[in-house]
């Protein structure tokens, strides 16, 4: 056997002019501790015309699109959407094993097993309308924020005329410059039925050229996920590159690395010197600025993987052109 009994739990219903909404959930109960949600749904499938109520007992659900029929009430016009499974809790019939010098040498079969389940099924006016796919698309529906962050970036090179940021004597400043800029941050929402925790952790933090996807924000009502997809967009990428000092040369022909000295004191200097790129100071009076990189900070994903709409196509539908005006009558 299998399912061993249901009961019709709870009913819920909206009505309006132009639209109706009704959501049955049972509880049901099954003598197989194998068998899953899937064998649940279809051992409870009944078919259409068929009532769910045989002599005041549910007998089961009707697969997608059938149109409603509950007791005296019946309506044409709206139908059954997916069929939902969940609550699993084993009420007797565990089952149990014997250990052995630390292994399992037996394992009893539970006795008369008994398992409920929750199981849900809506109704609704349109069995399509906002019914996003097993798998979402770049074409489900979603909304969109767009705002800005700021971050702090070294300040090397002037904006408008590209000079290298350097004091009179032709040195970066003593106390590291900074510069504010803005991160536009791209906000995507949209509904899915798939479990979205194992993108997360693959794909938060994660770069696909200029696009950082910085974080999936998820949250489930018991039906359906809301997943949040916030991404950054920088035109130049999200590598990095560090301006090329430090405290000591590099022999290009030995490898071996010296303290770079003051050229007054002949002491060790106390604040880094500009490098050519091969280990080697730059003179004093050089404009020559050298930028190391570029380095990796965050791993490489593919955006198109998450199936989300390219943020630089989002365009809004134009509004709908006026009717002309009727004809006057002869």
């Amino acid at each position: 056997m299998a399912i061993v009994d249901m009961y019709l739990a709870d009913t819920d219903g909206s009505y309006e002019a132009d639209s109706a909404e009704t959501t049955l959930e049972w509880l049901v109960y099954s003598n197989v501790i194998l068998d899953y949600s899937k064998r649940i749904v279809s051992q409870g499938m009944i078919a259409a015309g068929s009532p769910l109520i045989v002599q005041g007992r549910p007998k089961g659900w009707y697969a997608f699109g059938t149109p409603y029929q509950l007791g005296n009430d019946a309506d044409e016009k709206i139908y059954a959407k997916r069929v939902e499974v969940f609550d699993r809790k084993i009420i007797r019939g565990k089952g149990d094993f014997l250990i052995k010098d630390l292994a399992i040498v037996e394992i009893f079969n539970p006795e008369n097993p008994l398992v409920q389940w929750r199981v849900r099924q809506t109704f609704t006016t349109d069995p399509k309308a906002d019914e996003p796919k097993e798998e979402p698309s770049e074409n489900d529906k979603f909304t969109v924020s767009i705002f800005n962050e700021w971050e702090d970036v070294p300040f090397l090179e002037d904006v408008v005329t590209g000079r290298p940021v350097l004091n009179s004597a032709g040195m970066p400043f003593g106390s590291p410059v900074k510069r504010r800029r803005k991160i536009p941050v791209i906000s995507m929402t949209r509904k899915e039925y798939g479990n979205p925790v194992d993108k997360t952790v693959r794909y938060s933090n994660t770069v696909d050229g200029p696009f950082l996807i910085d974080s999936i924000l998820s949250q489930y009502d018991g039906k359906i996920w809301t997943v949040t997809y916030n991404i950054k967009y920088r035109p130049e990428g999200w590598t990095t590159y560090l301006m090329d000092t430090g405290y000591y040369w590099c022999d290009p022909v030995t490898g071996y690395r010296y303290p770079i000295l003051g050229e007054d004191d002949g002491l060790p200097v106390n604040e880094p010197v500009r490098l050519d790129g091969n280990g080697v100071p730059v003179p004093v009076d050089s404009d020559y600025i050298f930028n190391v990189g570029p380095f990796n900070k965050y791993e490489t994903s593919l955006l198109a993987d998450l199936r989300l709409p390219d943020p630089h196509s989002l365009v809004a539908l134009p509004p709908p052109e006026p009717e002309p005006p009727d004809e006057p009558e002869e």
